[in-house]
């Protein structure tokens, strides 16, 4: 059975860290997915609140670019209907909305884990909500293998100064 609002990331786990969406990317590192929100109920929803999730420390922090709730106006800006058109109100009974270059990014190349949450409700008032994680795949690029190598380095010269001082 399925649940009544429901979120699903596209390609997962995610392996795609190039998009033509952005003419410089945002971070040095990047993971690009289409997220949907899907409405499986017989009723319209109007998702009012949203946010993306990283784990650290064994805890779920709340970060976007915005760096703020993300509401329903951001959604309403962020996503559209399944044809591509802009959402005018609420995600249609069986309906999706579709975000289709969501991403996260980082300065390293591999991610902490990261999840999306979302918040809908109906005309009645009634609440429901939906997260799903994105699975980040290691960044496999000559730019992160030059990561890579750098941390290494700066590494083994760190500990050969530390031992040529020991005496």
């Amino acid at each position: 059975m399925k649940p009544e609002l429901e979120v699903v990331h596209i390609p997962n786990p995610c392996d795609q860290h190039e998009s033509g969406a952005f003419r410089k990317n945002p971070f040095p590192f990047m993971w690009y997915y289409r997220t949907e929100v899907r409405n499986n109920t017989g009723k319209p929803l109007e998702v009012v609140w949203f946010e993306s999730y990283f784990l650290r420390s064994r805890q779920w922090v709340p970060a976007n670019i915005k760096g703020r709730e993300l509401t329903a106006e951001d959604f309403r800006q962020w996503y559209a209907d399944a044809d591509g058109n802009p959402l005018t109100g609420p995600i249609p009974p069986g309906g999706i909305a579709v975000c289709s270059v969501n991403w996260h990014g980082g300065s390293r190349p591999w991610s902490c884990r990261t999840k999306w949450a979302y918040r809908a409700v109906d005309a009645d008032g009634k609440e429901y909500t939906a997260e799903a994680e994105v699975i980040a795949r290691l960044v496999r690029t000559p730019k992160a293998f030059l990561w890579l190598a750098v941390r290494v380095a700066m590494v083994a010269a760190l500990i050969w100064f530390i031992l040529s001082n020991a005496t």
